[in-house]
């Protein structure tokens, strides 16, 4: 399917809800109000003016989108799946600040995008790289994703993030990644990572310490889950193909068996 024409879309009426009517057919049991809500908390616009719809347009953000994700799904041969463009939050200090105005979100049938006016090629290729390698990751696996485990998250959060490093670069790497030092990340995962990794989505745990919430540090899941992964490419130099389908316990056990004899 590939790249949805939202900006038709919002040509017509860039109001979020009314957009969000559009997209009812693939959230089951949800509301415009409850998609958009929901979207919202991942980057999705909360208003938009006209002037910045007509720049995502002059700089060819769908264009740009559909080019690299046809790449992108040859490469990987990958599913094909409906991905949807939006303009980003902007009012959200941390989407600008630590992810340099664009977010994304995935689910195993469809991917979102929340981009600026003026995003540039690398930020397009970032935000596309790490979602549609969680589509395909997840298109592998049979488990569903309510079933998935607080470790399950950190690795596939880990393993995309991994791509992202392979395939558009080391520069594209989001900031948290470099933040802490495998010792303080090391000490983390013993302290509140590995007792708590069989929690579900359902656990107040789950969330705080995928995004480092409470009193955990920012974003502490996702940087453990792509130090945890890189530990583990140093020795057996995983290629994209193989982050599919590589379990989750056997990157782990590796990691720890590393740590242990340190």
């Amino acid at each position: 399917m590939g790249v949805v024409k939202t900006d038709e879309w919002l040509k017509k009426d860039s109001n979020p809800i009314k957009i969000c009517q559009e997209l009812k057919a693939y959230f089951h049991r949800m509301n415009e109000r409850e998609i958009h809500h929901y979207l919202n908390e991942f980057g999705m616009y909360k208003r938009v003016s006209k002037p910045y719809i007509q720049q995502m347009i002059k700089y060819n953000v769908w264009g740009r989108v559909r080019q690299f994700f046809n790449d992108l799904k040859a490469k990987w041969q990958g599913p094909d799946i409906p991905i949807f463009i939006f303009p980003v939050d902007e009012s959200s200090g941390l989407l600008s600040r630590d992810f340099r105005g664009k977010s994304g979100v995935s689910f195993r049938d469809k991917l979102f995008m929340f981009l600026s006016k003026e995003v540039g090629d690398e930020e397009l290729k970032t935000v596309l790289t790490h979602e549609y390698h969680h589509i395909c990751r997840l298109s592998m696996h049979e488990k569903k994703e309510e079933h998935y485990t607080l470790i399950d998250a950190i690795i596939l959060e880990g393993l995309a993030e991994h791509a992202v490093c392979e395939t558009v670069g080391e520069q594209a790497l989001t900031v948290w990644v470099k933040k802490y030092s495998p010792g303080q990340l090391n000490r983390w995962w013993n302290l509140w990572i590995k007792p708590n990794q069989l929690v579900k989505r359902d656990d107040p745990k789950y969330v705080q310490l995928l995004f480092g919430k409470a009193f955990y540090p920012h974003m502490l899941g996702y940087a453990l889950g792509y130090h945890i992964v890189r530990t583990y490419h140093k020795t057996h130099k995983l290629n994209i193909k193989e982050t599919f389908t590589i379990p989750v316990d056997q990157i782990v056990a590796f990691y720890e068996n590393q740590f242990k004899n340190q």
